[in-house]
């Protein structure tokens, strides 16, 4: 009986041996023959699903007159001889070794970079839009601390104790600045301006820019130098410093990057403080007037804003599809500075585009377009120069909730959605204050030269129509004009109702907690007046 049980036993169950048999090696090799052919069709349906849904959307947005071609967008060259950016303060920062981002010249290049490094933090010393003057004072309290910090490190910083006023102080405290800016002013008779930029770099998120803060930097010393030269009576010499801090502000005009554009928005904002303390002080002439307004009046952030707008969305494309080419070299960790939520969700998303479906890549372009022209490309029209912040505001929501979780990022392709798309809210406020900006500066430059000819500010806008202006410029958030009163102490108001849509009387709303009362752009109304305080 137990014999039998054995034998029957031993035939019930297979043996360690019979595992390796035949038959179930030949079924293991069909199971993974099976399954490798429906992963095989997987990656083959995703990939032909991937192409084939980007590629009709494309051709959906080629035909509505969408450019998404990154190289389109890309200045073309301009001869050494014409161009502003190829001078020897400028050129070094992009001279590089053939193949490389290496300089060719490393002195030259620290030269240019380490310009103006110890000049101290001014920034705060003067706020045109919120009424505050430069304070010059203020200004040598911060070069004093600069240059004790400093030591023996610096030559450009001299002693801000000294006998003079305090605007002679400060232009001894830039001299160390001026063969730069000499040099700057011969070139400015240039007519055009374009920094060799590796536009064709192959990772397009390396592109180097380091030539943004030299400019601004340029404009931070223009600034403080025309305020104190208009201190001291000497219009022509600031006059010919504003002239400059424009050149240096269209220099950045042809570049198609965000971050290009709001530098250029910048720089055009601390021209315009020097332009208002000469207009509050009834210091420049009916020339410099007229010239400020040619100046002003070709500035047209909204219409800026679209093609820039477009460009990015053309690199962020060229980004998706560097991504895809070199996802097994860890392209995604050189994308670090684009963060997701969290570590761990950069690791995971890491992983998966090194498996995934190259088709996926596509299905992330789809998705990016998508948002990008649903949400992005909405909210502005440059024909009208109009910008809709309730737009705007629904816009940033969406995609919000687009981007609430990790888990739907992935599921619905919107990984590099999140990681590509600018923030949005940001970037039409200061293109669209820009504008207003730009606007208010031509009709206070109109409402001088009236000034001058009848010993009053005009009682309406209209009254500068056409002798000053050839037409008035709308409000940028709602199409009306401008709104314009006389003050009995012969000033005037001026202003936006600004990003909230309400006239607020011309009230000025200052960000919470800030100590340097800066303007919640936000809230209130975007203002063009006089000074808080007469020197």
């Amino acid at each position: 009986m137990s014999e039998q049980s054995s034998r029957t036993g031993s035939s019930r169950f297979p043996t360690f041996k019979g595992l390796f048999s035949w038959r179930v090696i030949r079924a293991c090799i069909f199971a993974l023959a099976c399954l490798f052919t429906l992963i095989a069709l997987f990656y083959a349906e995703e990939n032909w699903r991937g192409a084939r849904s980007e590629a009709a959307y494309r051709r959906q947005l080629e035909a509505k007159g969408r450019n998404l071609d990154w190289a389109t967008f890309v200045p073309p060259p301009v001869p050494d001889a014409q161009n502003f950016a190829t001078t020897p303060f400028f050129a070094p920062l992009f001279d590089f070794l053939p193949g490389t981002q290496t300089p060719r010249d490393t002195n030259a290049w620290h030269r240019t970079i380490e310009y103006a490094n110890k000049l101290p933090d001014i920034s705060k010393r003067g706020d045109w839009r919120s009424g505050r003057r430069m304070d010059l004072a203020g200004c040598l309290e911060e070069f004093e601390k600069s240059r004790r910090a400093a030591g023996a490190k610096t030559n450009l910083l001299a002693s801000a104790q000294g006998s003079g006023s305090d605007a002679d102080r400060i232009l001894e405290q830039l001299a160390g600045f001026n063969p730069v800016l000499e040099e700057l002013r011969a070139a400015s008779g240039r007519s055009q301006s374009r920094f060799n930029l590796k536009y064709d770099l192959d990772n397009p998120a390396g592109i180097l820019l380091p030539h943004l803060a030299k400019i601004k930097g340029l404009c931070i010393i223009l600034k403080l130098r025309a305020v104190a030269e208009l201190q001291l009576g000497q219009t022509d010499a600031a006059a010919a410093d504003v002239d400059l801090m424009f050149h240096l502000t269209d220099s950045l005009k042809s570049e198609p990057i965000l971050i290009s554009q709001l530098v250029r928005i910048a720089c055009l904002n601390l021209t315009l403080q020097v332009i208002w303390e000469g207009l509050s002080d009834h210091k420049w002439s009916e020339a410099q007037l007229q010239s400020w307004q040619r100046r002003l009046q070709p500035f047209d952030f909204i219409a800026d804003l679209k093609r820039t707008l477009e460009s990015e969305r053309a690199w962020g494309d060229r980004i998706i599809d560097w991504t895809r080419n070199n996802r097994h070299k860890h392209a995604f960790d050189e994308l670090a500075d684009f963060p997701l939520q969290s570590n761990s969700g950069s690791e995971l998303v890491d992983f998966m585009f090194r498996v995934c479906p190259s088709g996926w890549f596509d299905l992330e372009k789809l998705n990016y377009n998508r948002m990008f022209e649903e949400l992005v490309m909405t909210g502005f029209d440059p024909q009208k120069r109009r910008i809709d912040p309730a737009v705007c505001a629904s816009n940033q929501q969406r995609l919000e909730e687009s981007f609430s979780s990790l888990h739907g990022l992935i599921s619905n392709h919107a990984v590099f959605a999140r990681l590509l798309i600018p923030a949005l809210t940001r970037v039409t406020q200061r293109f669209a204050l820009g504008q207003c900006n730009v606007d208010q500066a031509v009709i206070a430059c109109a409402l001088e030269r009236y000034r001058l000819v009848e010993g009053h500010y005009p009682d309406a806008l209209d009254s500068l129509v056409p002798r000053f202006m050839a037409s008035l410029p709308r409000d940028v958030i709602t199409g009306d004009p401008l709104k314009y009163r006389r003050t009995g102490d012969e000033q005037f108001l001026l202003y936006s109702v600004g990003w909230n849509g309400k006239d607020d009387g011309g009230t000025i709303v200052p960000v919470k907690g800030s100590r340097s009362e800066s303007q919640d752009i936000t809230q209130g109304d975007w203002v063009w007046r006089f000074p808080n305080t007469q020197p």
